[in-house]
């Protein structure tokens, strides 16, 4: 499987907020990234199995993003997010989507989209299309995992070992739903409401939880004007 790394992710995370401090970033007469004018969505369908049995993994959460970048690779928000839940045969599959309208400041990079898997009891996977191409003039894309079978790990024995590793899938691989002021936080329920009752489970346990609480998210949603995170997601953390 192809990760992206929790080095590399951070270091962009810390360019992209050094660039929102900077003065020439937000530079009104900026020039307006080279790309097309709008983008398109080829469908996504894969087959989720567990990676010791190789049995279907039913009620993962999967998260395909779209994320567009602006100069010098910086994050810039996001253009399309989107949710489903793999069935009892460990499917997963996304509609076909766009055209949508590219906006001037940011483009897709050839890795994009990314897929984001996650059911309690197995280790989280964070997957993009492998390229070595920086630069994408396409404005149809693909998923290289499209028809694919993507095996998921168990997770480790010792549940300090896991919660130590999901700090990583909430401070880092779910920064794009987080990191732009935009709400996008709503298109991802299904997924907070598994991390949060995981979380809360670890904390019941008197395990050290590096997971960001619903009550820390739901000061920082209402304080964004998005609303109250803790009504949006009540159905689904039942």
């Amino acid at each position: 499987m192809i990760r992206r790394t929790w080095i590399a992710a951070a270091a962009s995370l810390l360019l992209r907020a050094v660039m929102i401090v900077s003065p020439a970033a937000c530079a009104a007469d900026a020039p307006p990234v080279p790309g097309p004018p709008t983008y398109r969505g080829l469908p996504i369908r894969a087959s989720i199995v567990d990676d010791e049995t190789g049995d279907p993994v039913e009620g993962v959460v999967a998260v395909a993003h779209w994320q567009l970048v602006g100069r010098g690779g910086l994050l810039e928000g996001n253009l399309k997010i989107m949710e489903t839940v793999s069935d009892s045969h460990g499917i997963i599959q996304f509609p076909a989507w766009g055209p949508l309208p590219r906006p001037p400041e940011g483009r897709l990079d050839a890795g994009q989209p990314g897929l984001l898997l996650f059911k309690q009891g197995y280790q989280y996977a964070h997957l993009f299309n492998v390229t070595v191409i920086d630069v994408d003039p396409r404005d149809t894309r693909a998923s290289d995992w499209d028809g694919k079978t993507i095996r998921l790990k168990r997770a480790p024995l010792w549940l300090q070992d896991y919660a130590n590793q999901l700090s990583l899938l909430d401070g880092v691989e779910m920064e794009f739903a987080f990191g732009y002021d935009d709400c996008a936080w709503k298109e991802i329920p299904r997924l907070l409401a598994a991390v949060f009752k995981l979380d809360r489970s670890l904390r019941d346990q008197h395990f050290e939880s590096s997971i960001t609480p619903l009550k820390a998210r739901e000061h920082n949603a209402l304080r964004e004007g998005c609303g109250s995170m803790e009504q949006y997601l009540r159905e689904y953390m039942k």
